[in-house]
């Protein structure tokens, strides 16, 4: 073991040397446009216009209303210019030309003379330093456009501070947190489980995104309902003048989109238009060209089991309306459903293993999910905007099993065993936001939010499994699963005082949010104790525009989190839940941003995080059979350091490094297990790394553009391993119902605080040939993807298993599907309009 973790410290160092050296070190040139902003009735330069690059790049123009941008050379980019007062254009600029000139149409003058528009303050503020990290367009088209299935959480899984997950999960632990207590949003509205396949894919699909954040830092106390951070998401939205279509075909999915604009009587105010998003996946063929490879790789048995072929069927509409220059209204919609079928044969030649010859196991999982989603954006003054959310959501998710099987050696008949769950939870939520900019200086914002969701769970249980009860006993029962309806109704309200100095050197921001929850069971209604959550910020510009530096510059920054444990929300009071607290977490960051004129951006983030009041469950007796008991007494420490290094707009190399250290410590001072199957060994102090714990994550995104034409997509890194149990077969004799017993082996596996599963090297590759029209309206794209590329080099991961006959640990053939063994392969083509 000393050996091999000594070998991949090596490894590991040696890799981040060179991503840095392979980073920093290219020769780039550039190509520099010329963009002249002016008034489109006076000819006048707009000084200060707003330009926006789908790179992640904003200017100003300067007093000429002149931008000079450097984008790489024949590239189509996309480009938007605001100013206030004016209408928004948005332009794609060539491949060829280097001088532009945009004139932009004033929107209204009232007869009060009073000009309004949209306050530029956004509640998107991910951007800034210490609160997270921005995807854009462009970004969101290389890291997260590949695959059998296209996902936003592809990219958002390449950013500092979020643990390597593998390739098929879009739960990752953010800064060492629980995967599952990421909150996710979309144009403001909250989805509760925005997740294919249990947390397989998301359902963000990159077409249907404009840009995203990822808010893991001390966020705003606009933000709440979560302890690790905050993934924002916001659609796109029809140009004005024009109509976007787009489509893509790829080796198992179908994407398309529709952006169609239309304007009222007054064209120069009022307008909108509508968007259409739509996925339909056809994964029949991939399944039966890796049944057919199952015949040749036997690590791919488990392939043989899908009877149904997994799909996603998803369709999302949103419509917008400017009403006047100071109103506008949003309306989002969206439904999915994903499934997937399966069938197991255990046959003689497994018998030696399972123990169980001639039996089957039927599994089956289906699972809707949809939101209607209305929003107002309204300027009562020309320095107040006020934004209002309501909406619906659903979630249906079903799952049927069915074991029917032999008991060896017995002289027992065959039994059937079935397993049925029936999880729905509805939520309903309303929002409002108000920010006022007092003077040049200070920005007030003040909010309240109700959100009420409910929860239930409908059961259909008879097996008799083995449970490992806190004394170390093992119990033959049935797994207590009541039908459960809970209700929980969360109200939050929250202010904010923002602070900058006149040259911006100084920005600091100071909120308090407060989070107050009622629980309601068949048994009790519980009131949470409100949440107090403070919350602190300030950035500092050390330097700025001063020789080859761009910006320098300091941000410290310390607040409160709340949230309640996910697994709450089908608890059972007659498992003795005396007392219901939120989990709380007081988190405290110091970072630095040094910014060249070059493109590079060096950004380094330190973190602490102390977690208490965490909930966690333990094994105990309910009506005579196995159920839980939930705790609140949970503690621990959180501690790491993110660094990112970050190129774009060069000629030949775009990208980015990104590395992640983290130490996540919990204590459950009620418990006797750290995670499934990981009961503490005796004399241990309690202290343990969770399941999904990695020291180190490394993640290297590289975009070669070979010609005008060719590009060439990497994205690879290095994730340490993960906790492992420490095996330990432990003999019983089982009773059977017909009377005797028979001879049996179970895994009283233990925690480790030093055991590590292997290492995590992947490697995704994407080769692209893309095309356009000299009018710069139509392109397209061709695109052949390799993934997990190295799967096949590198160690196996350690799925042994007791044999229960034998006990001896042997290595299972039931690998999961979601770790296939081989690389995979996708083909794709996009065209857009």
């Amino acid at each position: 073991m000393r050996g091999q973790n000594s070998f991949s410290v090596f490894s590991f160092r040696l890799f981040v040397f060179f991503c840095f050296f392979t980073l920093s070190a290219a020769a780039l040139n550039a190509r520099t446009i010329e963009i002249t902003v002016e008034d489109a009735d006076l000819g006048l330069p707009l000084e200060g216009a707003h330009v926006a690059v789908s790179d992640d790049r904003t200017f100003e123009a300067n007093e000429a209303g002149i931008v000079r941008i450097v984008i790489p050379e024949k590239e189509i980019i996309t480009i938007q210019i605001s100013y206030p007062g004016y209408n928004t254009y948005r332009f794609i600029v060539p491949g060829e030309g280097s001088l532009f000139k945009i004139k932009l149409n004033i929107t209204q003058v009232l007869e009060s003379g009073e000009l309004f528009f949209e306050a530029q303050r956004s509640e998107f503020d991910g951007a800034k330093p210490g609160r997270g990290f921005v995807l854009s367009r462009m970004q969101l088209e290389g890291a997260a456009e590949i695959g059998l299935v296209e996902d936003l959480l592809s990219s958002v899984k390449l950013l500092p501070g979020v643990g390597y997950a593998g390739l098929f999960n879009a739960l990752p632990s953010i800064r060492g947190g629980d995967p599952g207590d990421l909150q996710a949003s979309f144009d403001g509205f909250y989805i509760e489980n925005p997740y294919h396949w249990a947390g397989v894919y998301s359902i963000f699909d990159p077409k249907m995104v404009e840009r995203a954040s990822l808010t893991h830092g001390v966020f705003s106390a606009r933000y709440g309902h979560t302890v690790s951070g905050v993934l924002e998401v916001f659609s796109k939205r029809p140009p004005r003048e024009q109509v976007e279509f787009e489509a893509s075909i790829s080796t198992s999915a179908l994407n398309f989109n529709i952006l169609y604009p239309f304007t009222g009587s007054n064209s120069k105010v009022r307008g909108g238009g509508v968007s259409l998003f739509g996925k339909l996946t056809y994964w029949e063929g991939f399944v039966w060209l890796m049944q057919g490879a199952s015949f040749f790789l036997k690590s791919l048995d488990a392939i043989n089991a899908v009877t149904s072929a997994p799909f996603i069927r998803s369709l999302g509409i949103s419509l917008n309306y400017r009403w006047a220059a100071n109103l506008e209204t949003v309306l989002n919609s969206y439904i999915g459903n994903d499934g997937v079928g399966l069938t197991y044969h255990y046959n003689d030649n497994f018998a030696e293993l399972i123990g169980m010859p001639n039996s089957e196991m039927e599994y089956s999982w289906n699972n809707i999910i949809g939101f209607l989603s209305s929003h107002l954006n309204y300027n009562p003054l020309n320095t107040m905007i006020l934004r209002t959310t309501l909406g619906f959501g659903f979630n249906d998710s079903r799952y049927n099993m069915r074991v029917s099987r032999n008991i060896p050696n017995t002289g027992t008949a065959s039994n059937v065993s079935r397993d049925k769950l029936r999880y729905f939870n509805t939520s309903i939520q309303a929002r409002t936001t108000f920010d006022w900019e007092l003077n040049k200086q200070f920005l007030f914002s003040a909010g309240l939010e109700e959100v009420v969701r409910r929860w239930s769970a409908e059961y259909e249980n008879n097996l008799v499994l083995d449970w490992k009860m806190p004394d170390g006993t093992y119990l033959q029962k049935y797994l207590y699963t009541p039908a459960v309806v809970n209700w929980a109704f969360f109200s939050s309200l929250w202010t904010i005082l923002e602070w900058q100095v006149p040259k911006k050197n100084i920005d600091l921001e100071l909120g308090l949010r407060v989070d107050q929850t009622n629980f309601i069971t068949a048994e009790a209604n519980k009131t949470i104790f409100p949440a107090f959550n403070p919350r602190f910020n300030i950035n500092y510009n050390i330097a700025e525009d001063t020789g080859s530096l761009d910006k320098v510059a300091l941000t410290v920054g310390t607040g409160l989190f709340s949230a309640m444990n996910q697994n709450m929300t089908i608890a059972d009071n007659k498992t003795g839940i005396a007392e219901m607290l939120m989990t709380r977490s007081w988190t405290s960051l110091l970072g630095t941003t040094i910014a060249f004129k070059s493109g590079i951006k060096i950004v380094v983030e330190f973190y602490y995080k102390y977690v208490f009041d965490r909930a966690y469950s333990e094994l105990m007796l309910v009506s005579n059979q196995v159920g839980s008991v939930y705790y609140f007494n949970g503690y621990g420490h959180i501690a790491g350091v993110d660094v990112l290094l970050q190129k774009f707009s060069a000629e030949k190399l775009n990208g980015w490094l990104a590395y992640s250290f983290n130490i996540t410590r919990y204590r459950n001072p009620s418990g006797t297990t750290a995670f499934t199957n990981a009961t503490f060994p005796d004399g241990y102090d309690g202290w343990y790394y969770p399941e999904f714990h990695r020291f180190h994550t490394v993640n290297l995104v590289l975009q070669f553009k070979l010609s005008p034409k060719f590009n060439l997509y990497t994205r690879t890194g290095f994730a340490s391993g993960t906790p492992a149990i420490e095996h330990q077969p432990k003999d019983y004799w089982l009773d059977l119902s017909s009377g005797g017993k028979v001879h049996k082996w179970r895994d009283d596996s233990h925690y480790s605080d030093t055991a590590r599963k292997a290492y995590s090297i992947p490697l995704d590759i994407k080769l692209s040939y893309a095309f356009f029209r000299r009018n710069g309206k139509a392109q397209g794209e061709f695109y052949a993807a390799v993934e997990n590329t190295l799967v096949l080099f590198l160690p196996k991961p350690d799925n042994r298993v007791v044999n229960p006959y034998t006990g001896k640990l042997e290595e299972s053939r039931d690998n999961p599907l979601y770790e296939l063994p081989i690389p995979m392969i996708s083909f794709g083509f996009k065209w857009s309009y």
